[in-house]
């Protein structure tokens, strides 16, 4: 995977081009904190954040995210995507975190959805110290209620379908590895503008339109 830029690369913080965060710092935070744990329990429930303005790729939700999970005793690893002057100085001013240049040294892990390619890249834990693995919070092209991703596991009654626009078969497949490798394993948080929802490690996921393709295909062979 290739590397982001280096965090000692932008030098001062240029002030002129921090976003605006939370209007009540401490009250935003727990309420987004409210909201991103009820996206995990409840994997695949469309969650909407209050709208924070951003530029470039970086969607609302993501920012939001940033601004309650990360502190200066996280470590963070922007994808070269991601790794806009103006999204780093805004993780340095209101974070404070600790940039890393390699993803093998992250706590978190900020990605785009079509930059995503495996499982390897990233820090790993081990069944002693599952928390170890980071989470990733990837930046999708859109994200729907309904779709042909089928969820199921643990906070979902039966299952659960949603969209996530961008996927692929190969992140299909890298989330159905993740997912055998439980209790160890990454959890998810897929972002677009204001919404997010989450895949934690425990969700079980097929994709129902590539069961249909192939039983189609097989039926046609039969014919």
């Amino acid at each position: 995977m290739q590397s982001s830029i280096a965090p000692e690369s932008h030098g001062a913080i240029n002030t002129q081009g921090l976003w605006h965060g939370f209007q009540n710092e401490v009250i935003d935070a727990q309420h987004c904190f409210r909201k991103i744990m009820k996206a995990m329990s409840e994997p695949g429930f469309l969650v909407t954040l209050e709208p924070l303005n951003t530029t470039g790729n970086i969607s609302s939700a993501t920012f939001s995210v940033a601004l309650t999970l990360i502190d200066q005793d996280i470590s963070v690893w922007v994808s070269p995507q991601l790794s806009s002057r103006e999204f780093i100085d805004n993780l340095r001013f209101y974070c404070g975190c600790r940039l890393t240049s390699s993803p093998l040294d992250a706590d978190f892990v900020f990605i785009k959805l079509s930059e995503w390619q495996d499982l390897e890249s990233y820090k790993q834990g081990t069944e002693e110290y599952p928390d170890r693995f980071p989470t990733l919070i990837i930046e999708s092209e859109g994200l729907q209620e309904k779709g042909d991703i089928e969820l199921r596991g643990p906070g979902i009654k039966g299952l659960r379908s949603v969209g996530i626009t961008g996927i692929h078969q190969q992140h299909i497949d890298l989330l159905k590895n993740n997912q055998q490798r439980f209790p160890m394993g990454y959890d998810f948080i897929f972002t677009h503008a204001d919404q997010l929802m989450a895949l934690p490690r425990s969700t079980q996921l097929t994709q129902s339109n590539v069961v249909e393709s192939s039983i189609n295909k097989g039926a046609s062979s039969c014919m």
